[in-house]
């Protein structure tokens, strides 16, 4: 049986489980003009191209756009060839028949055997059919991470303190990123500028000195991204 077949079933059994729902919103007008072609599949989604990980079940809202009616949607994350490590159905299923399918999928962060390249798989079935209509979407996920900034003056000279955390999720809570590499930057009006750098600590902490900005300047902090944790932007705050 293949893996369409195999995950068919599954759906079916799901489907006759589901409590009927409200009526489904009126469908988008390109989906009603897939319909009148008669344009089977997915055929939009917004699947995100990037998931952010920061706690033990992470809630991604997904839409999806079939070209005819189907009984329901299922969207579910996983790597190639690996287990799912997030499933969502649609509320909508078996109600009207929709072409506009919502589905929340939780991703659960200890059924995640790495980070980086993973795919979304969106499946459009019918009750009784064994062949869904489905869709690939590549995303990468990774931890989320925050950054926090406050600033002083010591005499005339700012002082610029900041902390990164990112999630871990073995750990199930953030943790300080040490030795990663963060711009402190200034709006001068039209844009953002780095006026000074800094290297977080081994706790994930840093403190700068002498950035030439004057008070009330806006500043913010901006991390790059890393290969298993997504980077971050500070809240702007005013320099002291």
């Amino acid at each position: 049986m293949t893996k369409n077949k195999a995950r068919a079933t599954v759906l079916v059994a799901v489907a006759a489980l589901l409590v009927a729902a409200p009526a489904a919103e009126a469908a988008a007008e390109g989906a009603t003009r897939a319909a009148a072609a008669g344009e089977a599949g997915v055929r939009a989604t917004d699947a995100p191209p990037v998931v952010r990980v920061g706690a033990a079940v992470t809630t991604v809202p997904v839409t999806v756009v079939t070209g005819v009616p189907y009984d329901g949607v299922t969207v579910d994350l996983s790597r190639a060839g690996d287990e799912a490590v997030g499933l969502g159905v649609s509320a909508e299923a078996q109600v009207g028949r929709p072409l506009v399918h919502k589905v929340a999928v939780a991703v659960e962060a200890d059924l995640l055997a790495g980070w980086g390249a993973h795919e979304w798989e969106v499946l459009a079935w019918t009750v009784g059919s064994d062949e869904p209509d489905g869709r690939i979407v590549p995303t990468d996920v990774r931890a989320h991470s925050m950054v926090g900034l406050t600033t002083r003056r010591v005499g005339t000279t700012l002082r610029v303190d900041g902390s990164l955390r990112g999630y871990h999720s073995t750990a199930d809570r953030y943790v300080g990123l040490p030795r990663r590499d963060v711009s402190v930057q200034s709006f001068d009006g039209a844009s953002w500028v780095q006026v000074k750098g800094a290297t977080t600590d081994a706790r994930g902490d840093l403190t700068t000195f002498g950035a030439q900005v004057a008070p009330g300047t806006p500043l913010r902090l901006v991390v790059a991204d890393a290969p298993t944790v997504w980077g971050a932007v500070s809240a702007v705050v005013p320099a002291a």
